[in-house]
Protein backbone atom coordinates (compact mmCIF):
# COMPACT_ATOMS: atom_id res chain seq x y z
CA UNK A 1 0.00 0.00 0.00
CA UNK A 2 1.25 3.23 -0.84
CA UNK A 3 0.03 6.35 1.68
CA UNK A 4 0.20 9.68 -0.37
CA UNK A 5 0.54 12.91 0.80
CA UNK A 6 -0.07 15.95 -1.03
CA UNK A 7 0.76 19.76 -1.19
CA UNK A 8 -0.95 22.36 -3.23
CA UNK A 9 -2.79 25.20 -2.41
CA UNK A 10 -5.62 24.84 -5.06
CA UNK A 11 -8.23 22.75 -3.07
CA UNK A 12 -9.75 21.79 -6.33
CA UNK A 13 -6.66 20.18 -7.38
CA UNK A 14 -6.78 18.72 -3.71
CA UNK A 15 -10.34 17.67 -3.54
CA UNK A 16 -9.35 15.73 -7.15
CA UNK A 17 -6.33 14.09 -6.04
CA UNK A 18 -8.01 12.76 -2.66
CA UNK A 19 -10.89 11.53 -4.99
CA UNK A 20 -8.50 9.20 -7.49
CA UNK A 21 -7.29 8.04 -4.30
CA UNK A 22 -10.56 6.71 -2.84
CA UNK A 23 -11.23 5.49 -6.23
CA UNK A 24 -8.38 3.65 -7.14
CA UNK A 25 -8.41 0.51 -4.84
CA UNK A 26 -6.37 -0.80 -2.19
CA UNK A 27 -3.12 -0.12 -3.66
CA UNK A 28 -3.40 4.45 -2.34
CA UNK A 29 -4.15 5.53 0.98
CA UNK A 30 -5.17 8.76 1.30
CA UNK A 31 -2.58 10.41 4.23
CA UNK A 32 -3.74 14.06 3.97
CA UNK A 33 -2.98 17.54 2.02
CA UNK A 34 -1.11 21.04 3.12
CA UNK A 35 -0.71 24.25 1.99
CA UNK A 36 2.71 24.63 2.83
CA UNK A 37 6.35 22.64 3.30
CA UNK A 38 5.95 22.34 7.07
CA UNK A 39 2.46 21.55 6.74
CA UNK A 40 3.62 18.35 4.36
CA UNK A 41 7.08 17.66 6.18
CA UNK A 42 4.86 16.95 9.31
CA UNK A 43 1.75 14.86 7.47
CA UNK A 44 4.54 12.95 5.57
CA UNK A 45 6.78 12.08 8.88
CA UNK A 46 3.84 10.26 10.86
CA UNK A 47 4.20 6.48 11.04
CA UNK A 48 3.17 4.60 7.85
CA UNK A 49 3.19 1.14 6.27
CA UNK A 50 4.73 0.57 3.10
CA UNK A 51 6.12 3.32 0.74
CA UNK A 52 5.11 7.03 1.44
CA UNK A 53 4.93 9.31 -1.55
CA UNK A 54 4.66 13.41 -1.52
CA UNK A 55 3.06 14.68 -4.63
CA UNK A 56 3.42 18.07 -4.44
CA UNK A 57 3.49 21.28 -6.34
CA UNK A 58 7.31 23.15 -5.62
CA UNK A 59 5.21 26.60 -5.64
CA UNK A 60 4.27 26.07 -1.92
CA UNK A 61 6.93 28.12 -1.01
CA UNK A 62 10.44 29.61 -2.20
CA UNK A 63 12.90 28.45 -3.87
CA UNK A 64 15.16 27.15 -0.75
CA UNK A 65 12.47 25.91 1.22
CA UNK A 66 11.87 23.53 -1.58
CA UNK A 67 15.05 22.20 -2.23
CA UNK A 68 15.65 21.76 1.23
CA UNK A 69 11.98 20.11 2.12
CA UNK A 70 12.42 17.76 -0.70
CA UNK A 71 16.14 16.52 0.64
CA UNK A 72 14.83 16.16 4.12
CA UNK A 73 12.02 14.28 2.46
CA UNK A 74 14.17 11.79 0.41
CA UNK A 75 16.35 11.60 3.65
CA UNK A 76 13.08 10.12 5.86
CA UNK A 77 12.78 7.29 2.60
CA UNK A 78 9.91 9.57 1.31
CA UNK A 79 9.38 9.52 -2.40
CA UNK A 80 8.44 13.04 -3.87
CA UNK A 81 6.73 13.54 -6.84
CA UNK A 82 6.56 17.22 -8.45
CA UNK A 83 2.85 17.38 -9.75
CA UNK A 84 2.62 21.59 -11.45
CA UNK A 85 1.43 23.57 -13.67
CA UNK A 86 4.83 25.47 -14.21
CA UNK A 87 6.34 24.94 -17.56
CA UNK A 88 9.54 26.30 -16.51
CA UNK A 89 12.52 24.39 -16.35
CA UNK A 90 14.66 25.67 -13.96
CA UNK A 91 12.11 25.20 -11.08
CA UNK A 92 11.24 21.56 -11.85
CA UNK A 93 14.85 20.97 -12.09
CA UNK A 94 15.74 21.98 -8.99
CA UNK A 95 13.47 19.67 -7.36
CA UNK A 96 14.51 16.99 -9.48
CA UNK A 97 18.38 18.07 -8.55
CA UNK A 98 17.20 18.00 -4.53
CA UNK A 99 15.47 14.65 -5.20
CA UNK A 100 12.16 14.26 -6.46
CA UNK A 101 11.22 10.53 -8.00
CA UNK A 102 9.50 12.18 -11.10
CA UNK A 103 7.66 14.84 -12.45
CA UNK A 104 3.43 14.84 -13.89
CA UNK A 105 2.44 18.18 -15.57
CA UNK A 106 -1.26 19.04 -14.05
CA UNK A 107 -2.87 19.01 -17.90
CA UNK A 108 -1.99 15.14 -18.02
CA UNK A 109 -4.44 12.32 -17.11
CA UNK A 110 -5.13 10.42 -13.89
CA UNK A 111 -3.76 7.33 -15.33
CA UNK A 112 -0.24 9.53 -15.85
CA UNK A 113 -0.33 10.60 -12.13
CA UNK A 114 -0.90 6.68 -11.35
CA UNK A 115 1.82 5.78 -13.33
CA UNK A 116 4.40 8.12 -12.05
CA UNK A 117 3.14 8.12 -8.13
CA UNK A 118 3.72 4.16 -8.53
CA UNK A 119 7.18 4.46 -10.17
CA UNK A 120 8.29 6.78 -7.55
CA UNK A 121 7.05 4.64 -4.97
CA UNK A 122 9.29 1.42 -6.04
CA UNK A 123 12.38 4.02 -6.29
CA UNK A 124 12.11 4.87 -10.07
CA UNK A 125 12.41 8.34 -11.79
CA UNK A 126 9.81 8.52 -14.67
CA UNK A 127 8.00 11.69 -16.05
CA UNK A 128 4.08 11.92 -17.42
CA UNK A 129 5.32 12.63 -20.62
CA UNK A 130 8.37 13.38 -23.14
CA UNK A 131 7.28 16.83 -22.91
CA UNK A 132 8.21 16.95 -19.15
CA UNK A 133 10.94 15.11 -19.43
CA UNK A 134 12.48 17.55 -21.71
CA UNK A 135 11.90 20.21 -19.34
CA UNK A 136 13.83 18.22 -16.53
CA UNK A 137 16.55 16.83 -18.90
CA UNK A 138 16.63 18.70 -22.30
CA UNK A 139 19.95 21.12 -22.77
CA UNK A 140 18.64 23.12 -25.44
CA UNK A 141 15.69 24.59 -23.45
CA UNK A 142 17.60 26.75 -21.13
CA UNK A 143 21.04 26.87 -20.22
CA UNK A 144 23.08 25.89 -17.16
CA UNK A 145 24.16 29.38 -15.42
CA UNK A 146 26.69 29.63 -12.87
CA UNK A 147 25.70 30.56 -9.13
CA UNK A 148 27.95 33.69 -10.06
CA UNK A 149 26.08 34.53 -13.20
CA UNK A 150 22.32 34.10 -11.39
CA UNK A 151 23.85 36.54 -8.35
CA UNK A 152 23.84 39.17 -11.20
CA UNK A 153 21.18 38.70 -12.40
CA UNK A 154 19.09 38.98 -9.15
CA UNK A 155 20.76 42.29 -8.37
CA UNK A 156 20.59 43.47 -11.83
CA UNK A 157 16.26 42.41 -10.78
CA UNK A 158 16.20 44.52 -7.83
CA UNK A 159 17.24 47.67 -10.06
CA UNK A 160 21.71 47.49 -9.39
CA UNK A 161 23.01 49.49 -11.96
CA UNK A 162 25.61 47.65 -13.28
CA UNK A 163 28.77 49.24 -12.48
CA UNK A 164 27.65 48.95 -8.12
CA UNK A 165 26.85 45.36 -8.97
CA UNK A 166 30.62 44.37 -8.08
CA UNK A 167 30.71 45.83 -4.69
CA UNK A 168 27.52 43.63 -3.82
CA UNK A 169 28.39 40.36 -4.27
CA UNK A 170 29.96 38.15 -2.40
CA UNK A 171 32.65 38.02 -2.61
CA UNK A 172 33.05 41.64 -4.53
CA UNK A 173 34.15 41.58 -8.00
CA UNK A 174 35.21 44.59 -10.41
CA UNK A 175 32.75 45.82 -13.34
CA UNK A 176 34.82 44.02 -15.54
CA UNK A 177 33.83 40.82 -14.33
CA UNK A 178 30.42 41.52 -13.87
CA UNK A 179 30.64 42.91 -17.40
CA UNK A 180 32.13 38.88 -18.55
CA UNK A 181 29.62 37.28 -16.62
CA UNK A 182 26.71 39.30 -18.33
CA UNK A 183 28.41 38.53 -22.01
CA UNK A 184 28.81 35.00 -20.79
CA UNK A 185 25.27 34.40 -19.86
CA UNK A 186 24.37 36.31 -23.46
CA UNK A 187 26.41 33.73 -25.58
CA UNK A 188 25.21 30.86 -23.40
CA UNK A 189 21.41 32.12 -24.83
CA UNK A 190 22.97 32.17 -27.58
CA UNK A 191 24.56 28.73 -28.35
CA UNK A 192 21.08 27.26 -27.86
CA UNK A 193 19.25 29.50 -29.97
CA UNK A 194 17.45 32.00 -28.32
CA UNK A 195 17.57 35.61 -29.24
CA UNK A 196 19.87 37.90 -27.76
CA UNK A 197 20.57 41.84 -28.81
CA UNK A 198 21.34 43.17 -25.05
CA UNK A 199 22.03 42.18 -21.55
CA UNK A 200 18.59 42.74 -20.51
CA UNK A 201 17.32 40.41 -23.15
CA UNK A 202 19.25 37.68 -20.70
CA UNK A 203 17.04 39.23 -17.40
CA UNK A 204 13.79 38.49 -19.39
CA UNK A 205 15.24 35.06 -20.46
CA UNK A 206 16.42 34.46 -16.95
CA UNK A 207 13.16 35.32 -16.03
CA UNK A 208 10.92 32.97 -18.57
CA UNK A 209 13.35 30.05 -17.51
CA UNK A 210 12.39 30.60 -13.53
CA UNK A 211 16.23 31.59 -12.71
CA UNK A 212 14.35 34.46 -11.25
CA UNK A 213 10.95 34.65 -10.11
CA UNK A 214 9.46 37.93 -11.01
CA UNK A 215 6.20 37.51 -11.86
CA UNK A 216 6.71 39.05 -15.33
CA UNK A 217 7.43 42.52 -13.35
CA UNK A 218 10.94 44.08 -13.12
CA UNK A 219 11.90 47.14 -10.84
CA UNK A 220 12.28 50.50 -12.25
CA UNK A 221 15.85 50.93 -14.11
CA UNK A 222 16.99 46.93 -13.90
CA UNK A 223 16.40 46.65 -17.53
CA UNK A 224 18.14 49.83 -17.70
CA UNK A 225 20.77 48.93 -15.74
CA UNK A 226 21.59 45.53 -17.75
CA UNK A 227 21.63 47.46 -21.45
Amino acid sequence: MITLVVGDIHPMVVDGIAHLVRTSGPELRWRGAGASWPDVLELAGGPASGPRVVLVEPAIGPVHETEAAIRELTQRGVAVVVHTADLRPVPIRRAVTAGALGVVLKTHSRDAVLAVVRAAAAGTFTTSSEWARRLVSDARMTPQLSPREEEVLRLLAIGLPRKVIGRHMSPPVATTTVVTYLNRMCEKYREIGRTISCPADVLRLAAEDGYLDLGGNYPRGSLEAAS
